[in-house]
């Protein structure tokens, strides 16, 4: 098309394209990585963890109903979920939100006392 800008790419701009967060993870990764190697443990998962996904879950849900839930909540929620998830399609689903889970509280805590 002739005549239409075409947008900076943010990176151009000297924008950040990930969140500090995030390259704290990739960089411990990263640092993992060179340390010990590629490591590919067992998922561990089992269907005998559903009483603990259940209690946490309500427990979760008790805390968001009384107005005092936190992040520790929510991350011990999702752990469990995780636990229980046999299914590799939604594992990788309920670890996605567990990462986003962990990304917010860093950017929250980030957010707070002005990045670490």
């Amino acid at each position: 098309m002739t005549g239409t800008a075409t947008p900076e790419h943010p990176e151009t701009r000297g924008e950040a394209l990930i969140s500090p967060a995030i390259q704290s993870i990739l960089i411990d990764q990263f640092r993992d990585q060179l340390r010990f190697g590629s490591e590919d443990y067992p998922d561990g998962t089992h269907l005998a963890f559903e009483p603990e996904k259940d209690a946490t879950y309500a427990a979760c849900v008790e805390s968001i109903k009384a107005g005092t839930v936190s992040f520790t909540d929510f991350l011990l929620m999702q752990t469990f979920e995780v636990a229980a998830e046999t299914d590799p399609g939604r594992l990788r689903m309920t670890l996605t939100s567990l990462g986003a889970t962990v990304v917010q509280w860093i950017e929250s805590l980030d957010s707070r006392y002005g990045g670490m």
